[in-house]
C-alpha cells in the first residue's frame, strides 16, 4: 500500500475516499463497489482515485487498516505501577464491561462492511494477512492486561478472555437473540470477571 501524501489538500482527498468506500462497501457491497462509484460517493473525480490507489482491493486493505486501528486506540490497558500497587483496587467488571460494550458497537454500527471484510479476507491473502496481524494485536493487549496480575499461563488466559469476548459479541450482533445490549453486556463482564477472580485467587 501507498504512503499517505504529506500535502494537507491530497491528504482530505485520500480521507473522504477511504471514507466514501467504508460507506459504498456497506451499502452496495464488494462487487457492485467500484473505483467510479467510490470516487462519485466522495465527490472526487475517477482519476483522483488512482492517485491514491490502485484499485478497490487496495483500498479495502486500507478500510481494514483504519477500522481495527480505531478499535486499538479505544482498547486501553491500565497503567499501574510496577510493584502492583493498585491492583486491589482495579474494578475488574467495570474494565471488562467497557471493554464488551465499546466492541458490540463497533461491529452492531457496521455489521454490513464487517461481513464485507470477512468475506473478502478469506480469497484476498493481503487482506487476511493485514486482519490477521491487526486482530493478534487486540490480543496481545488481552495479554499485558493478564500480566498485570502476574496469572500462571497467562498467555492461555488471556486467550481465553478473548475468545470468549469476542464469542458473546458476535454471538449476539450477527444472529437474533432475545436478550438486549445491556443484559448482555452486564451478564457477560460479570461472567469474565468472575472467571478472572477466579483464576486470581487460585494463582
Amino acid at each position: 500500500m501507498r504512503n499517505p501524501p504529506k500535502q494537507l489538500r491530497a491528504r482530505l482527498k485520500r480521507e473522504a475516499l477511504i471514507s466514501a468506500a467504508s460507506a459504498e462497501f456497506a451499502e452496495c457491497g464488494y462487487e457492485q463497489s467500484t473505483a467510479k462509484s467510490i470516487a462519485a460517493r466522495a465527490g472526487v473525480a475517477s482519476g483522483s482515485f488512482y492517485q491514491h490507489f490502485d484499485n478497490k482491493d487496495e483500498i479495502l486493505r486500507v478500510v481494514a487498516e483504519v477500522r481495527f486501528g480505531n478499535i486499538a486506540e479505544q482498547l486501553v490497558v491500565p497503567s499501574l505501577p510496577a510493584n502492583g500497587v493498585g491492583l486491589k483496587d482495579l474494578d475488574v467488571e467495570a474494565l471488562f464491561y467497557q471493554a464488551l460494550a465499546y466492541v458490540h458497537d463497533f461491529h452492531a454500527n457496521d455489521t454490513a462492511l464487517h461481513d464485507v471484510l470477512e468475506q473478502r479476507r478469506r480469497v484476498d491473502p493481503a487482506l487476511n494477512a493485514l486482519i490477521s496481524e491487526r486482530e493478534a494485536m487486540l490480543l496481545q493487549k488481552v495479554r499485558r492486561f493478564v500480566a498485570l496480575f502476574e496469572i500462571r499461563q497467562g498467555d492461555a488466559v488471556a486467550f481465553a478472555l478473548h475468545a470468549m469476548a469476542e464469542g458473546l459479541i458476535h454471538r449476539h450482533v450477527f444472529q437474533p437473540s432475545p436478550i438486549s445490549r445491556e443484559e448482555l453486556l452486564r451478564a457477560g463482564s460479570k461472567m469474565l470477571a468472575a472467571y478472572f477472580e477466579r483464576l486470581r485467587q487460585g494463582d
